[in-house]
């Protein structure tokens, strides 16, 4: 998981948004991501024991 916030204070500065709203002097903006495994490997085979014969 990875997140980001960032809070940003302005003296004497007002902007306007997309949508025509205006922004007062501070404003805060983040976000998160999630990384989700889309393939995991399969498990590795178990040793092989070694053949002894005996007698």
């Amino acid at each position: 998981m990875q997140a980001y916030l960032a809070r940003d204070v302005v003296t004497g500065a007002q902007s306007t948004n997309a949508w025509g709203l205006s922004r007062d002097n501070d404003s805060t903006d983040g976000w998160v991501r999630f990384i989700i495994p889309l393939h995991t490997p399969p498990a590795a085979a178990p040793a092989v024991a070694p053949l002894v014969r005996t007698g």
